[in-house]
């Protein structure tokens, strides 16, 4: 299944509603299609979304910088954005995403030594997959990191 998905998790429902917004159902998760046709830069107004346990938006054209404002999905468990032109570092912020399990952000643009990679990944203590190989990490060595989840890591072509 593709697309947009909602919950209609009574917890995340009631936690909604003690905002005072009346709620039916929660947007949890993005899954596009590969290949899609998506173009343009991605979204900062998904930071609203704060329930998101999900986006995979990968194989695209997406282009530019992954927005700050993602870090601070705290729900956020997956987050694909494999296969883009993705450019820049990954956000500082990304050390708040403390329940990730899954990053994929091969096959992209990315810029800057591995060392400002993992400082914000290394906080990331439930982190099982990282994917990081074929962008344009400069030279350097791979830092020393603590993530005790951690089953699997790919890094080649950088």
């Amino acid at each position: 299944m593709r697309g947009l998905w909602c919950d209609k998790d009574v917890n995340l429902i009631e936690r909604h509603q003690d905002d005072n917004l009346w709620v039916d159902a929660i947007v949890t998760n993005i899954d596009l299609l590969p290949n899609n046709g998506a173009y343009g830069t991605l979204p900062t107004e998904l930071r609203h979304l704060r329930y998101l346990k999900s986006i995979q938006i990968y194989n695209s054209l997406i282009s530019g910088e992954i927005p700050s404002d993602y870090g601070y999905l705290k729900d956020l468990k997956y987050l694909d954005l494999e296969g883009n032109r993705l450019q820049g570092r990954i956000p500082e912020s990304f050390k708040f995403l403390e329940n990730m399990v899954q990053l994929n952000l091969r096959n992209n643009y990315l810029t800057g030594t591995t060392q400002e990679h993992f400082d914000p990944i290394n906080q990331m203590d439930k982190l099982k997959f990282l994917a990081l190989d074929s962008n344009e990490f400069g030279p350097g060595n791979i830092p020393e990191f603590n993530l005790p989840e951690l089953g699997a890591l790919t890094l080649s072509d950088n």
